[in-house]
């Protein structure tokens, strides 16, 4: 049943009025679902399909039975799983409604009967349950990119089969935390649980990502960390101006110098009296930190609220360069969709007509997630909808203009001459001789 949701999502027919008839019986298979995608005895194929199932719920958050499934799933009772609870307290005290809402949670999960209680668990540790095994599967230990070699496996065509199996699951639980952080209701508190986990910074550092083949891992992750660090406030949707959110950064900045003048002042003196903008900048956060040993890095981790170790089943060790990579993260300068909007050329050149990312898109079959922003009902600011607008038309519009230059080419029909050089021998009414490029 989840793989015909599957097809007839994408195949653009009526997906989920197929079940309206019968909420309680979608509501127990939506439970099945849900516990089969963290049933890591599963194959890895099914529980790609089953999660491609997931994303197509979360894409539908306007059909009253998904949404009323799909909520429970990113309420403010994930927070259970945050690092300390210190971090959760001070989350909780940033505004008022936040705390009425855990409390509200806690009220009723007292009120609860067993079963309900069991119920209630599953769905505030799901979301955590899946980001551990997908840290996992980064670092999966059974393929290539892990400690063991993959020729434990019986066949080498085995190996293969399971790194392609493993990658592609990857891709679609990106894409899936992207649909996440793009929503504001459910970006609201996964938000604060992705960086918590340090989840980027994870992704960033996995063997997967330095893979050379892996550019749409790539890719999507450049888009999670576009909608992870959007200038907004998680609970209000308010955009923040770019004043505001360099005040935010300046203030995160300050913490980081009043902690390291109490704590570190041997060896962060010049970190902790310098300005603002000679410490906001990637390279410059890891020289300061390099005077550190390891166990001072962990302490400043622990300091500044930053998780610093991971359950056995995420198969992670957080390192000096782990730490490292998830301090520069927070405190580095980060650029504004706008500015980063700025960089991207209305016109092709020859280097942005044939990028990668354009040509993957081509070729798209529905079998692999597209490293491009969706669509949907749902966006996190009227500046997001006109980003989003703006680069898939860019995307269209680069095809469009390739596919003219290929099919004048065509026509053209170029040869190499005996005396060197390139002559043509057909004829093209939209190509003209120039005397040369300008």
């Amino acid at each position: 049943m989840a793989l015909i949701t599957n097809v007839r999502r994408r195949e653009h027919l009526a997906t989920w009025d197929i079940y309206a008839d019968n909420p309680a019986d979608f509501s127990s298979f939506f439970r099945r679902i849900l516990s089969m995608t963290v049933d890591t005895e599963q194959s890895i194929t099914i529980r790609t399909h089953l999660l491609t199932f997931i994303i197509g719920a979360f894409q539908s958050l306007d059909s009253g039975i998904v949404r009323k499934e799909c909520a429970p799933l990113v309420s403010i009772s994930i927070w259970h799983n945050l690092s300390t609870e210190r971090k959760r307290e001070k989350k909780l005290d940033q505004a008022m409604q936040l705390r009425k809402a855990w409390r509200a949670a806690a009220k009723r999960y007292d009120a609860a009967e067993d079963t309900v209680k069991s119920r209630l668990r599953f769905e505030r540790s799901w979301l955590y349950t899946l980001l551990l095994d997908f840290l996992s599967q980064l670092y999966n230990p059974e393929s290539k990119y892990g400690k063991i070699n993959a020729l434990h496996l019986r066949e080498e065509g085995q190996a293969t089969n399971r790194m392609a199996e493993n990658l592609l699951y990857c891709e679609r639980f990106i894409e899936f935390l992207s649909d996440l952080q793009s929503q504001l209701p459910t970006r609201r508190y996964v938000n604060t649980l992705l960086q918590d986990l340090h989840t980027l910074p994870a992704i960033r550092l996995s063997p997967q990502y330095s893979e050379k083949d892996n550019g749409l891992l790539r890719d999507l992750y450049a888009l999670l960390k576009h909608y992870t660090y959007f200038s907004i406030d998680d609970h209000t949707g308010i955009q923040h101006s770019r004043t505001e959110a360099y005040e935010q950064h300046c203030t995160r900045l300050a913490t980081l110098q009043r902690i390291a003048l109490k704590h570190f002042k041997d060896k962060l003196t010049i970190l902790a009296l310098s300005n603002y903008g000679s410490i906001d900048k990637r390279e410059d956060l890891e020289g300061h930190l390099e005077g550190l040993s390891d166990t001072e890095v962990i302490d400043l981790c622990q300091l500044l609220d930053l998780r610093t170790s991971y359950p056995s089943a995420a198969t992670i060790t957080p390192d000096r360069q782990f730490l490292t990579e998830a301090l520069v993260s927070v405190f580095e300068k980060r650029k504004t969709f706008q500015e980063t909007a700025r960089e991207f050329s209305i016109l092709p050149t020859e280097a942005t007509l044939f990028e990668p990312t354009l040509l993957r898109n081509e070729t798209y079959n529905g079998s692999q997630p597209l490293a491009l922003p969706k669509l949907n009902l749902q966006y996190l600011t009227v500046g997001d909808f006109l980003w989003r607008s703006f680069i898939l038309h860019r995307c269209e519009s680069f095809f469009e203009i390739r596919k003219d230059i290929e099919d004048a080419i065509r026509r053209l029909r170029p040869r190499f001459g005996r005396a060197g050089g390139i002559r043509f021998e057909g004829f093209c009414k939209t190509a003209l001789p120039i005397t040369k490029p300008a």
